[in-house]
């Protein structure tokens, strides 16, 4: 009953607000197809006030009826099971303009109901714990945003493929690997009226507990903390933080199948971030930045960049059996993906990234002087407060080996669940542009604390 009370939600929220485009993960059968017949005979059968509204309005923009149009699958006869077409109808902008689904690890948050509403999407997908899902997916952390009826951060979708792994989203890769398969978790998602702020953490394993003499843990962390501020323009800071031992350099790496090792091998790098964005893009240094029209991503880290578009860089799919779709939908996609690669032997870094998309007016960056176990960085914005946000780069234990054969250690999950939060004092100081400052500390008991603080010139919190 809890679960059909959140599920019903889901044909509102995985629609852009224009009903343009529907909200996709990779590994998708029909990329970029909203799928009517599905979304409506689904809204039929929840029965729900909203969901009757949906299914008028969708029925109202695109027929009731023929190709096309809104007709529910097998002629409507499913959907009418529980559908009564004069039925109470509540408008579904009385919903939150949000919607969690802690599941998947779906994120999906507007500011408006509005056609030309922003529209934020992060897919940080949890353990499977029922096992296997048809369609799920291995990455994490990936993020996605809709805004004045177009996609303005966006990658290749595809049924399979690379979609459906790191390389294929706006992820990060470690050694080629998207995730691991001994934990993974979206833990802390925060709503204020103007920011969102989503967290989530992998590590452990990579391979499956039911492996016999498996090589050592190496993948002891990758966090993803993202501060989404929309408006004019739209930002998100997405700070990483990776923990990681080279798994080619250490033992019993023949023990991985011939694809892991040839996906290792070939990987570009121990760390590589990775953003896929619409049109060619324009390269400038100090700081480092990848911009196109009136959006842009800067890398607040030195790191080696890497352009690529993925028309021509990625191989072509395999065939497949006649009548099935297949990776050419993904392939006519032109994406430029551009990788940020991370190439220092250490086992524990992190790394700081703000993408701007909008009117660039009066939008400038500041990296504030670090100070013991955090790092931030300063958002300045004509006519709004600045925004400084802060982060926890205290590293955390590895994660410990087997306790027996097929048996993860359940410490891991205990330690990678509280790993990002930060128990020491934080200090931070700047420089305010702006007559006041909305300052955004680090995660302490699974929460981010934000505070005005007011005035302009040098400043420093605590006081």
């Amino acid at each position: 009953t809890a679960w059909l009370e959140d599920a019903k939600l889901r044909t509102t929220y995985m629609l852009t607000s224009d009903f343009a485009d529907p909200l996709q993960w990779g590994d998708e059968e029909h990329p970029r197809g909203v799928g009517l017949y599905k979304v409506q005979g689904l809204s039929m059968l929840f029965a729900d006030p909203v969901t009757n509204d949906l299914v008028h309005t969708l029925v109202a923009l695109n027929g009731a009826t023929g190709a096309g149009s809104a007709e529910p699958a097998l002629n409507g006869a499913r959907g009418f099971l529980r559908f009564d077409p004069y039925g109470p109808r509540v408008s579904r902008t009385t919903l939150p303009l949000h919607w969690f689904a802690a599941g998947q690890g779906i994120l999906s948050a507007r500011t408006s109901w509005e056609a030309d509403a922003s529209h934020f999407f992060a897919h940080f997908p949890q353990d499977a714990e029922c096992g296997y899902v048809d369609h799920t997916v291995n990455y994490h952390g990936d993020l996605m945003i809709y805004r004045k009826g177009a996609w303005a951060l966006t990658h290749p979708l595809g049924y399979g493929g690379r979609p459906n792994i790191g390389e294929g989203t706006n992820g990060m890769l470690h050694q080629g690997w998207g995730t691991t398969m001994e934990f993974r978790s979206a833990l802390v998602h925060q709503v204020w009226p103007d920011a969102h702020y989503l967290a989530g953490t992998v590590g452990g394993d990579v391979l499956p507990s039911k492996f016999y003499d498996p090589p050592p843990h190496w993948f002891h962390e990758w966090s993803r903390s993202v501060l989404w501020i929309p408006g004019e323009p739209d930002l998100l800071v997405v700070f990483d933080r990776s923990h990681v031992q080279n798994p080619l350099e250490l033992p019993k790496f023949t023990r991985y199948s011939v694809a892991h090792r040839a996906k290792m091998e070939a990987a570009f790098a121990l760390r590589d971030t990775t953003w896929h964005v619409p049109v060619e893009p324009t390269i400038s240094y100090a700081p480092l930045r990848v911009s196109w029209p009136d959006a842009a991503i800067t890398l607040l880290d030195d790191r080696e960049l890497l352009i690529r578009d993925v028309t021509t860089a990625w191989p072509p799919p395999p065939p497949v059996p006649a009548g099935m779709p297949s990776e050419p939908t993904m392939m006519s996609e032109r994406r430029w993906q551009m990788k940020a690669l991370a190439h220092e032997p250490v086992d524990f870094t992190t790394a700081l990234t703000v993408i701007m998309l909008g009117d660039p007016t009066g939008f400038d960056l500041r990296v504030p002087a670090p100070t013991a176990g955090v790092r931030s960085v300063q958002v300045i914005r004509a006519g709004q407060p600045d925004l400084v946000a802060v982060f926890n780069v205290m590293p955390g234990p590895q994660t410990k080996p087997r306790i027996a054969a097929n048996t993860w250690d359940p410490a891991n999950r205990t330690m990678l669940s509280a790993v990002r939060q930060c128990t020491a004092p934080v200090t931070v100081s700047w420089v305010a542009e702006g007559a006041s400052t909305e300052l955004f500390l680090p995660e302490r008991n699974r929460a981010v604390q934000r505070v005005r603080v007011a005035g302009r010139g040098p400043q420093t919190y605590p006081t």
